[in-house]
């Protein structure tokens, strides 16, 4: 966990601007990529690899857009 997991995660993206539309990006590019790869949605494991990629993604968002509102860990 000192090493994994969403805390780390945020800490390493701090210093990139990371808003909803960067998140979205970033869901669409590897629901894209595990399609590529023959993960597609008849696959078990496909509907795991979504909730946890959704769920990590919204968890790294550092920025609302806003000059005046930042996340931070």
């Amino acid at each position: 966990q000192k090493q994994r997991g969403h805390p780390m995660m945020r800490k390493r993206h701090i210093p990139f601007r990371i808003g909803w539309d960067e998140r979205n990006r970033w869901i669409e590019l590897m629901f894209q990529s595990l399609d590529e790869v023959g993960i597609t949605s008849d696959r078990e494991i496909r509907p795991v690899l979504e909730k946890y990629f959704n769920s990590m993604a919204t968890k790294i968002i550092n920025d609302d857009g806003s000059d005046k509102f930042k996340l931070r860990l």
